[in-house]
């Protein structure tokens, strides 16, 4: 499980302990951990998360970007015991992958950038541009506020996901976009931490992170 749901599930913690008492769980896997870290969790969530400490089975627990200044940190919030620990730590190094950075002086500027001049999406916009990159696969915009990628979303003519629509736009929205009916989706944090497609090409961020562990 992904650690937002194990914090939020209302039937997680049941379903464990009818494994346990018939002995058919044999490791309980957790994957996102480093959201541990972010403004997301708060105290009661914590309090859910740490019930992790009563299962009586080997606790995997995974993340592919929490940097090693904070691995005791983490250790320390699920009130695991140094003793009790096996490190396994990969390099972070991705070669397949590419960051690029574009920094404007302004909002207007970097409208004007995206969307091209006067809001026509024409060949020169930073929009057009990454529609040839990405070719038949599929982009992905991460916007800060709601009201953003609703503009975004209008403006490009792209499907939005966030907590202010409905259930059903929601559940439509991103269907359209993972079953290839659109090639990209704007959306804020609501989408969590459970987006794996393999044919993403591209992800972008559009505004800066409050926080680098939650970029």
């Amino acid at each position: 499980v992904s650690m937002d749901y194990m914090a939020t599930s209302t039937t997680l913690w049941t379903f464990l302990r009818r494994l346990e008492r018939e002995d058919r769980l044999d490791r309980f896997v957790i994957d996102e951990v480093h959201t541990l870290m972010t403004s997301e969790f708060r105290d009661h969530r914590l309090q859910q998360v740490r019930k992790i400490r009563l299962i009586n089975r080997p606790v995997i627990i995974m993340t592919a970007t929490l940097p090693p200044s904070l691995q005791h940190s983490i250790t320390e919030i699920l009130c695991f015991q140094d003793t009790q620990l096996h490190v396994h730590r990969q390099t972070s190094a991705r070669p397949n992958i590419c960051f690029k950075l574009f920094q404007p002086l302004s909002t207007k500027e970097s409208e004007e950038y995206l969307y091209g001049t006067a809001l026509h999406q024409n060949e020169r916009s930073l929009f057009a541009q990454w529609n040839t990159l990405i070719g038949s696969d599929k982009g992905l915009i991460y916007s800060l506020t709601k009201r953003e990628a609703d503009d975004m979303g209008k403006y490009l003519n792209i499907p939005v996901y966030h907590s202010g629509l409905s259930e059903t736009e929601r559940h439509s929205n991103l269907s359209s976009w993972i079953h290839g009916r659109q090639s990209w989706m704007v959306g804020t944090s609501g989408l969590g931490a459970g987006i794996n497609l393999p044919n993403i090409k591209l992800v972008v961020f559009w505004g800066l992170p409050t926080d680098i562990i939650d970029f």
